[in-house]
């Protein structure tokens, strides 16, 4: 590819949700921490020039000794998604001219999502991650507002990938918006968001019911890979 790929982690997350008493991203599973896990599906991927880490502050100094080398660059976030992925985008390397934004709690990320991602970024624009909902989506306020057509309803997730100079456009003003997504800053731009498909494997570890599917979709990820080696 002859782009230069930067790639922005968000690893905050105090783990209320999760009930634990250390961050969700420090979480261990098989012996390796979900960020870990997460780290893992870029770290050797040939196409990704460098790979931005933000880490809460109380976690700042103990992951530039465990993380940073010659390809990973930790920075300090901030109070907000929005605010830590801006700091990212600040660390970047000036040649960067696509930007792969992702949740350090996803895990489950796979190589086809984040080709199939960078490819539509190249091509478009921009790429988000995501999957059709299963479920029927009411609108509702104590009682049913509407019924929403399931066929254009979709859960979105990350990868969401982007030319650097569209986000970081997109970011300029991100504290006048309210938003979950990066997709959203875009959108606000008046530009065309792309959606690729997604997985429905490639879920963000919240709760505790998170951590137990997490944990049997990587040993299964884990078996797979020893079958391949025989």
């Amino acid at each position: 590819m002859n782009e230069f790929i930067s790639v922005i982690i968000t690893a905050g997350g105090s783990g209320t949700r999760m009930g634990a008493d250390v961050p969700k991203l420090e979480i261990k599973i098989d012996g390796h921490t979900i960020l870990e896990h997460t780290l893992s599906k870029f770290i050797d991927l040939k196409y990704i020039d460098e790979i931005i880490i933000v880490a809460p502050k109380e976690l700042l100094a103990e992951y530039k000794t465990r993380y940073e080398d010659e390809k990973i660059k930790v920075v300090e976030g901030g109070n907000s998604r929005e605010e830590s992925t801006f700091r990212g985008l600040c660390s970047i390397s000036d040649r960067s001219t696509i930007v792969i934004c992702h949740d350090g709690a996803r895990p489950l990320v796979d190589e086809r999502i984040i080709e199939d991602s960078i490819k539509s970024a190249i091509e478009f624009g921009s790429a988000v991650a995501a999957v059709k909902s299963k479920d029927t989506i009411k609108r509702a306020d104590k009682t049913v507002i509407e019924t929403l057509n399931r066929d254009e309803l979709y859960n979105i997730q990350t990868p969401q990938t982007f030319k650097t100079e569209i986000l970081k456009s997109a970011y300029k003003n991100y504290k006048r918006f309210k938003v979950t997504d990066d997709a959203s800053l875009v959108e606000n731009l008046g530009k065309e968001v792309y959606l690729v498909e997604g997985s429905y494997k490639n879920i963000k570890v919240t709760t505790p019911d998170d951590l137990i599917i997490a944990k049997a979709f990587l040993e299964n990820e884990k078996e797979e890979k020893s079958c391949e080696l025989e």
